[in-house]
């Protein structure tokens, strides 16, 4: 019997067949279905666990796909926004596994500059990425500030983010951000 980080690569190459056939969007069902082809029948506990592993289905697709930007997609999305794309960013937030009890239900790629649902997937990352960076940093100095913690860690606690953060483009990242108009970097 294969092994769980087989049944996962397996599933991954299943799901850029699917891409390459056309389907940009599968569900969790899609991709079990798929997988096995007409061979087997698919049960509700199959599609359940590859729903489960479909976060690190992801991150298979983003490691060796890396030129087809993807994000997971809720119940929401396949339910009401798939035919009819969202219209604002509100909308479009309704479509990915955020916030309790909702779970991610397939994967989807980006499907053009104007993807909404791809943006606020990227767009809620960065908020939580940069929102726990910032509270960290902000105990670290207190812990300094207190005496509880020398300038020596905390030197080495601040630097360890930073080095993390390092873009694989740097200086595309720059170029992106120079071409705001200036009132929009200021909020940067």
């Amino acid at each position: 019997m294969a092994s769980e980080k087989d049944y996962i690569v397996a599933l991954g190459r299943t799901v850029q067949r699917l891409f390459e056939a056309g389907v940009t969007d599968p569900s969790a069902q899609e991709i079990v279905e798929a997988y096995y082809g007409d061979d087997k029948i698919v049960s509700a506990a199959m599609v359940e666990d590859a729903r489960k592993k479909l976060g690190r289905i992801r991150d298979f697709m983003e490691q060796n796909y890396s030129e087809i930007p993807i994000c997971l997609v809720s119940e929401t999305y396949y339910v009401r926004y798939r035919d009819t794309p969202p219209e604002s960013p509100e909308e479009a937030r309704r479509c990915l596994p955020v916030g309790q009890g909702v779970k991610a239900s397939g994967i989807r790629a980006i499907s053009g500059e104007g993807d909404l649902i791809w943006q606020q997937a990227i767009a809620l990352n960065f908020a939580s990425g940069a929102g726990k960076v910032k509270k960290s940093g902000d105990r670290t100095i207190r812990a300094v500030q207190g005496h509880k913690l020398s300038d020596e860690e905390a030197a080495r606690l601040l630097v360890e983010p930073q080095e993390r953060y390092q873009l694989e483009a740097p200086g595309v990242a720059a170029d992106l951000i120079k071409a705001l108009p200036s009132g929009d970097q200021e909020e940067l």
